[in-house]
C-alpha cells in the first residue's frame, strides 16, 4: 500500500491545490470527489468517485486499489 501522505499530496497536485484545508473546503459535502491508487506502482488519480470509496476501481493498474480523498484525509 502506498503511505495516505503521499497519495494525498498526490490527489492535490492532479487537482492543483496548495493544502488539504483549501481541498476540504471545495469537496467535504461533494457527491462525487477525487480519489487515488494506493498500489505504490500506479498512483493514478481518479477524478470523480464516490465520498466512501475504499476498494474502488483502477483504470491504471486494473485492480481494485482506489480510495477516495475523504477516506485518505480522514474526513469520514
Amino acid at each position: 500500500m502506498k503511505p495516505t501522505a503521499e497519495a494525498i499530496a498526490n490527489i492535490l497536485e492532479c487537482e492543483g491545490y496548495a493544502d488539504e484545508h483549501s481541498f476540504l473546503e471545495d469537496y467535504a459535502f461533494e457527491s462525487a470527489v477525487p480519489g487515488c491508487c494506493m498500489n505504490p506502482d500506479c498512483g493514478w488519480v481518479k477524478t470523480s468517485c464516490e465520498p466512501d470509496l475504499t476498494k474502488g476501481w483502477c483504470e491504471g493498474c486494473d485492480k481494485k486499489t482506489v480510495s477516495s480523498a475523504l477516506i485518505l484525509m480522514g474526513l469520514i
